[in-house]
């Protein structure tokens, strides 16, 4: 017997115990609500970063001259959420500086760079 035959088999004699004994049905019900009692909850992790407020490479790439007045306009936190958002700081060191303009200029930085990235290429 394959495993989906198996399967199918042992699912089947559950339904049909689960449908004509009530007891075993209150058992499985009582068990599935205890099961959801934590559900209730939201589900995502508590120590996730909000969204940024913005893209800097959309910014970037429509005005980037404005992109630095953009940043400058922020919060320590809010500028922590565009690089975890973005997967600018692989490392964790950024989350740790409390530097505004440090964190400008890492932004800044890698949006340079992600932009040019490739650049080899496109002038062939």
């Amino acid at each position: 017997m394959d495993m989906n035959t198996l399967l199918k088999a042992i699912f089947g004699e559950f339904l049909k115990e689960f449908k004509t004994n009530p007891g075993f049905r209150d058992r499985m019900t009582k068990l599935i609500e205890k099961q959801n009692i934590g559900q209730d909850k939201d589900s995502k992790r508590s120590h996730r970063r909000k969204p940024g407020p913005f893209d800097p490479m959309e910014v970037y790439h429509n005005h980037p001259e404005l992109l630095k007045d953009r940043l400058e306009a922020l919060e320590i936190d809010q500028l922590k959420d565009i690089i975890a958002e973005q997967g600018m700081d692989q490392k964790k060191l950024a989350m740790k500086w409390e530097s505004k303009d440090r964190l400008i200029e890492h932004i800044i930085t890698l949006v340079n760079s992600r932009s040019q990235k490739g650049d080899a290429f496109r002038n062939m």
